[in-house]
């Protein structure tokens, strides 16, 4: 009886050694394809930023704010600016030039044409540019501040209203802690 336990055992031994055996070729697999992926994903996008590195090349207004940084890893991005920057999604060929904003991103163009990325790279790098040169003439107020300055707009009773709850908050919180530790 004995024998037999033990040939049993080194069947279930050796059925579980092909097990993992077949669980590290398939991860091993998996990081691989996910290596590669990562692979044509920073070459296309090193690519877009030798191609836009010369478009902006001499061009000191667009020089003072354009990035033009690739930042790898899991995620890898090419940032335009601070703001905006271009990903390879959802494949390793599809382009998206998104902005992020204060509570969400917005794509704000997307292709699988190098090309017509570069166009559309192009044309946001123009706007900002005059939206900058905008920003510096006395008196002008871009429309962009002026319309992020208008969705938060709150009245003085309201904004002394927060500040005498917060007040009373902190005292009341105080008090409490007092009363807590002093032990009754």
């Amino acid at each position: 009886m004995g024998r037999n336990q033990s040939d049993s055992e080194l069947a279930t031994s050796s059925q579980l050694d092909k097990a993992v055996s077949h669980a590290r070729e398939a991860q091993g697999s998996h990081f691989d394809a996910r290596s590669d992926y990562l692979d044509a994903t920073t070459l296309r996008l090193e690519v877009l930023r030798l191609e836009l590195a010369g478009l902006i090349k001499g061009r000191v207004e667009a020089e003072r704010f354009i990035e033009l940084q690739l930042l790898g890893g899991d995620k890898p991005r090419l940032w335009i600016d601070l703001v905006s920057y271009v990903v390879m999604k959802p494949t390793p060929r599809h382009y998206q030039l998104v902005r992020d904003r204060q509570d969400s991103s917005e794509v704000l163009f997307e292709t699988e044409n190098q090309a017509e990325m570069i166009e559309a790279i192009t044309e946001y790098i123009a706007n900002r540019i005059v939206l900058r040169e905008r920003q510096m003439l006395p008196g002008v107020v871009p429309d962009v501040v002026i319309n992020e300055v208008s969705e938060q707009k709150y009245s003085s009773a309201a904004l002394v209203m927060a500040w005498f709850l917060g007040v009373l908050l902190g005292v009341i919180g105080l008090f409490s802690f007092g009363v807590w530790f002093s032990g009754g």
